[in-house]
């Protein structure tokens, strides 16, 4: 799949730097290895989440979805939702309310961000056969959508306050952050062309960074 995509055809096994057999034995390597540095240094229950993240990409959203349904990235968007649910056990031994926000966050995020690079990238996933959103309804569709789950994205953020998980700090920057994002959005519905997809995905990148960085920050003082 990767090397009939211009944007990842020069990827170590696109472009025949690794073998399949190589590749797979190094990704098990890796696989094996923090499970059991999770496992023996941490707690088993972020070691099972780490093994849960992985099954969840690999073979739930990169073998059975990705090629299969138009709802690959939203369906799929799990996988990335795991990590922060990861270190939130690595640190606390155990997930609560707070960390399924996290997880929702990332969740919510991923189809806007990933939808933008889509449409930047639609005769990429053309030539490749995955039915990314403006493949199969067109980019109208996509961009509406792209403003429906930034809304979406914007309305969770603000759980965490609501369960007193968070303090002004992280409000205030949440609230800042979802206007910033919301205009990014609001622009690639209603101004037509690449620039702005292209716009919103690089913010959207930014917006999420800056989002975990408000929690790091919140947190401290």
């Amino acid at each position: 799949l990767d090397k009939n995509m211009q944007r990842t055809a020069k990827r170590p096994l696109a472009a025949g730097r690794l073998t399949p057999a190589e590749g797979l034995a190094y990704g098990l390597a890796l696989c094996l290895t923090s499970y059991y540095i999770l496992a023996g240094f941490v707690n088993l229950t972020a070691a099972l989440l780490s093994l849960a993240g992985i099954f969840y990409y690999v073979i739930f959203y990169s073998v059975l979805l990705k090629k299969a349904t138009v709802q690959n990235i939203v369906i799929g968007g799990g996988a990335g939702a795991i990590p922060p649910m990861v270190g939130w056990a690595a640190a606390a031994g155990h997930l609560n309310l707070a960390a399924w926000i996290l997880f929702l966050i990332i969740f919510m995020w991923t189809p806007p961000h990933f939808w933008a690079l889509a449409i930047v990238r639609l005769k990429d996933y053309e030539h490749a056969g995955v039915p990314m959103l403006p493949v199969v309804k067109g980019e109208r569709e996509t961009r509406w959508q792209i403003l429906i789950y930034t809304f979406a994205l914007v309305g969770v953020t603000f759980l965490l306050p609501l369960i007193k998980a968070t303090g002004a700090v992280y409000l205030i920057s949440a609230s800042l952050l979802g206007l910033w994002l919301i205009y990014g959005a609001w622009r690639v519905w209603t101004v037509p062309g690449n620039k702005v997809a292209w716009t919103m995905y690089r913010w959207s990148s930014m917006y999420l960074a800056f989002i975990f960085l408000a929690l790091v920050v919140d947190a401290v003082m």
